[in-house]
């Protein structure tokens, strides 16, 4: 009974680490897409800087030098990441007009700064630096990290909803019930013992593979591809699921005698015998696939770590 607890527990984590990377690739793709990233960064300026001095900040060339520019979407167009020097040199350029040679100068332009509470913050970081230039770029250098310490923070946050509405629409979309899907695993030794199979060659090749891209380096086309094999190899499971263009078939197969009823007493049906698992596969989901490939690979070391049962055949004939 243990090992067979055990290996439903690597079948489930094996749908749900399948599944969680398809909707990290799904949100990768849509991240890149809104360009979410991009977005997220522009709100942490605006929200240091004051909206004025961030739009200056954006349209200078340090800036926009380290975007690749589209004539025709030039909306998107914006950095998703600014490094700290560039930073500090673009903020003191377009205060001063120029490359200040003096703490008097810089805060003779943060005066000019039409948001109070920005020209607070500016005047601070420079009157600590006690008239040291070199002090006062190091001042702009650690309150610019400390700020994107926290769009760091913001972004992940917006990944993990994100990454739940899509753990959502994969559930119910493709019909992945968790509480029957157990069930079956429990019931069916063949099925399990595939899923076992499955997991190890899956360990084994995640094992083999090179590091994965850094997120936001894919293209869409790159996305699409992944996300295309991500699909196949999850079909491959041959896992039951019960998607709602199926729950006619359910629904005469659990009433034989009966015709298939109305769409609303289909979607009644349908929800009544799968909700709860639905959502019990959405909220797994929302954990993300980093989670499940390390149970994953935990749950299968722990496997093989323990002597594999004789057959109970080979038993009776090593008796007689």
């Amino acid at each position: 009974m243990d090992l067979t607890l055990l290996d439903v527990a690597i079948g489930m984590v094996l749908i749900y680490s399948l599944l969680s990377l398809i909707c990290s690739t799904i949100n990768e793709g849509l991240a890149s897409y809104l360009s979410l990233r991009a977005a997220t960064l522009k709100s942490g300026l605006e929200n240091l800087l004051g909206t004025d001095l961030a739009t200056q900040v954006y349209d200078h060339h340090l800036v926009q030098g380290l975007v690749q520019q589209d004539v025709f979407f030039k909306w998107r167009r914006k950095p998703s990441y600014i490094p700290t020097r560039t930073f500090v040199l673009t903020v003191l350029d377009t205060l001063n007009g120029s490359f200040p040679t003096s703490t008097d100068e810089i805060r003779l332009a943060i005066q000019k700064v039409p948001d109070p509470k920005v020209q607070r913050a500016l005047l601070a970081l420079v009157d600590e630096a006690k008239g040291d230039l070199d002090e006062v770029k190091k001042n702009f250098g650690v309150w610019f990290d400390h700020s994107m310490d926290r769009v760091s923070g913001w972004y992940r946050r917006k990944v993990q909803l994100f990454i739940l509405l899509i753990g959502i629409v994969v559930s119910f979309g493709l019909g992945v019930d968790s509480t029957a899907t157990a069930k079956l695993l429990w019931g069916d030794s063949a099925l399990r013992e595939a899923l076992v199979e499955a997991a190890k060659a899956q360990v084994q090749k995640s094992e083999a593979a090179t590091p994965a891209p850094a997120p936001g380096t894919r293209d869409l086309k790159q996305v699409g591809k992944d996300l295309q094999e991500m699909q196949t190899q999850f079909a491959a499971l041959d896992i039951p699921t019960y998607p709602f263009h199926a729950v006619c078939t359910e629904w005469k197969a659990a009433n034989p005698t009966k015709a298939c009823p109305g769409l609303l007493a289909q979607l009644g049906f349908w929800l009544r015998r799968h909700l709860l698992g639905f959502i019990i596969t959405a909220a797994a989901l929302s954990l993300g696939a980093p989670f499940w490939f390390d149970l994953l690979n935990k749950l299968v070391s722990l496997r093989s770590a323990g002597q594999k049962p004789v057959p109970e055949a080979a038993t009776i004939q090593a008796q007689s």
